[in-house]
């Protein structure tokens, strides 16, 4: 498994678990968990499933808007619904079985939201806010894991080929605008402290 499948799979279960507790367990927030359960876990095996980018990136911006200000709490269920479905295929790809998958992904949210609204002391305000912002650092690197692993096969290709086709890949141009902006940081940095 590389890091982007790990970063979707921390994205999918910490932010159903966190995004759950936003919400006390009612039998309306169980309806608008169960929709978009299953509707994650059927978009995740279409030919048009979301990327582990998109996926990392709305977690991030949704927990991001939930620190600014609370909208609506039925939002927060149904995330929550919608990446535990998510989360139930990123743990079929990996080779669980299909029962202990869904087992799981359903089971993780809703005692986190049960147990929110049978112990206020399990998720106080502060700690909700915590896990949110914890998922949306997650969901940023989750949304940048792909970018960077492609920049780490591209260095590493250029360093199986060896050293006169990495310098032959960089253009002049681009050397000669890095050792100027090198050179005038270094003078405007020694000329502001005479």
């Amino acid at each position: 498994m590389d890091i982007s499948g790990l970063s979707l799979w921390f994205v999918c279960g910490l932010g159903a678990a966190s995004f759950a507790a936003v919400v006390p367990a009612s039998k309306r927030a169980v309806i608008w968990f169960a929709v978009p359960y299953i509707a994650g876990a059927w978009w995740i095996h279409q030919p048009f499933a979301p990327s582990a980018a998109s996926i990392g990136l709305s977690a991030a911006l949704v927990a991001g808007v939930y620190l600014l200000r609370a909208p609506r709490p039925g939002y927060a269920i149904g995330l929550a619904g919608l990446l535990a479905g998510l989360w139930m295929g990123v743990m079929k790809f990996q080779g669980l079985p299909s029962g202990v998958a869904a087992a799981v992904s359903v089971s993780v949210p809703l005692v986190s939201a049960r147990l929110r609204a049978a112990r206020p002391a399990y998720a106080p305000p502060r700690l909700r806010e915590e896990a949110l912002l914890f998922v949306m650092v997650l969901g940023l690197i989750a949304a940048a894991a792909p970018a960077v692993l492609d920049g780490w096969r591209a260095a590493a290709v250029l360093n199986v080929q060896g050293p006169e086709t990495a310098v032959a890949a960089i253009p002049a141009w681009t050397l000669m605008v890095a050792t100027g902006a090198l050179v005038s940081g270094g003078i405007y940095s020694l000329w502001s402290r005479r």
